[in-house]
């Protein structure tokens, strides 16, 4: 369901862009969507590993 989100909403979109010659409207969508799903799916993923890594140093008195 994601990937069909993203090929719809974006890469048809962007495609169809860059095929009209409208490079920077293609680039922006391009470019915002990213972010966005960097914020969803990546920054969480991140974040919780980050936080993990740090309760298991904080953990082991040997530092």
């Amino acid at each position: 369901m994601i990937y069909d989100y993203i090929y719809d909403n974006i890469v048809d979109y962007c495609v169809e862009q860059i095929e009209q010659g409208n490079y920077e409207a293609a680039y922006n969508r391009y470019k915002n969507s990213i972010l966005v799903l960097e914020e969803q799916f990546a920054k969480p993923t991140i974040t919780n590993r980050f936080v993990k890594t740090l309760k298991l140093k904080t953990n082991d008195h040997r530092f």
